[in-house]
């Protein structure tokens, strides 16, 4: 729902700023960051002219930079995880740092 419904923009603004949040956590776990990574991969993964793209949003709020920010300590969060966790998981956030880039 958060990736097809169209919403005002100030709405989608307060969405973003949440997500971005979650991300600038320093003690957030890699579970929640790799989910939030994900959603927003989701959200700002439509083309900009596609009918409720959130493009406007992604760059006013400057998504990308943050996502470049986060992912090192992501993935180096993930490899200090190995044989922590159980391999699913695993392979979850291994996949969500490929897509990442």
């Amino acid at each position: 729902i958060l990736c097809s419904e169209p919403r005002p923009a100030i709405v989608n603004g307060k969405i973003c700023d949440a997500f971005l949040t979650v991300l600038a956590r320093e003690d957030e776990s890699v579970a929640i960051i790799s989910q939030t990574l994900d959603v927003i991969m989701d959200m700002y993964s439509a083309d900009e002219t596609d009918e409720g793209n959130h493009e406007a949003t992604f760059r006013q709020k400057n998504v990308l930079p943050a996502l470049k920010a986060v992912l090192p300590s992501f993935k180096r969060r993930v490899t200090l995880e190995r044989g922590k966790v159980d391999a699913e998981s695993m392979e979850m956030w291994k996949e969500c740092a490929i897509n990442c880039k």
